[in-house]
């Protein structure tokens, strides 16, 4: 898109790449359910992990130095 802030011109260029996505939900022996989110393009390859610790929902990415907590990720 072509617009104009505060006198000067700006351009937005959208990129579009496409990645390869794969979401696997389990179950373990005790009942807990974890997902677990690869993407890949052929420049990098990602997972992040869905967690859940005494009954809350935690994700878990590389990016990240602890698991955050799902709420705070939507916000």
């Amino acid at each position: 898109g072509y617009f104009i802030v505060k006198g000067q011109e700006k351009v937005i260029l959208i990129q579009e790449q496409l990645s390869k996505n794969r979401i696997i939900v389990e179950q373990d022996r005790k009942g807990a359910v974890g997902a677990s989110v690869t993407s890949s393009t052929h420049e990098k390859k990602s997972r992040t992990n869905m967690i859940v610790k005494q009954g809350r929902f935690y994700l878990k990415h590389n990016t990240l130095s602890e698991d955050a907590p799902i709420a705070i990720i939507f916000k």
